[in-house]
């Protein structure tokens, strides 16, 4: 779990890719901060992209939950 909350994998690929590290904060920071428990924990993200994606996450989760009722 260490890594993961370091996000150890991200950083490595992002790197290989030669991202800028500006970037890479913001997508760390967006990472972090997206997801239903998060958000239930009082995280949200910061930037607009983060958002947007933790609206659609919101959004997907919500929509495939109520499909999968009988």
């Amino acid at each position: 779990m260490e890594n993961a909350e370091k996000l150890t994998n991200v950083k490595i690929i992002m790197d290989d890719c030669n991202v800028d590290k500006a970037i890479q904060e913001q997508v760390c920071d967006a990472i972090n901060n997206i997801g239903y428990s998060k958000r239930l924990k009082g995280h949200s993200p910061t930037t607009l992209e983060g958002k947007i994606v933790l609206d659609v996450d919101i959004y997907m989760f919500s929509h495939l939950n109520v499909k999968s009722k009988p």
